[in-house]
């Protein structure tokens, strides 16, 4: 009756909230990993200017592992990732505030 539908009701509410909640968490990391990488591109002078076998000023180290890796990065990619995220999130939000019925 009226208790049943009222309880699927809240579930599917609380159901609608954890799904945004898991979008704005994935859109955060995003979030971050695009922030990580804008500044690991801005360090992109400092590591031309490394030579093997010769100190890094910042931190003293004579080896230089993850040059090839850094110089590969896509923001591009990311900052779609981010964009599509963000989408996601927002057509979430919309869907929880439509009114449920049954």
């Amino acid at each position: 009756g009226a208790t049943q539908r009222r309880r699927f009701l809240v579930v599917s509410r609380m159901s609608r909230m954890s799904r945004i909640c898991t979008a704005d968490n994935k859109m955060e990391d995003k979030r971050k990993l695009l922030h990580q990488e804008q500044c690991i591109l801005d360090l992109a002078g400092h590591r031309a200017g490394l030579q093997p076998g010769e100190a890094c000023p910042l931190c003293g180290s004579t080896k230089h592992p993850s040059i090839t890796a850094y110089a590969v990065l896509d923001v591009s990619s990311t900052e779609q990732a981010l964009k599509d995220k963000q989408l996601a999130l927002q057509n979430k939000s919309k869907e929880a505030r439509r009114p449920m019925s049954l």
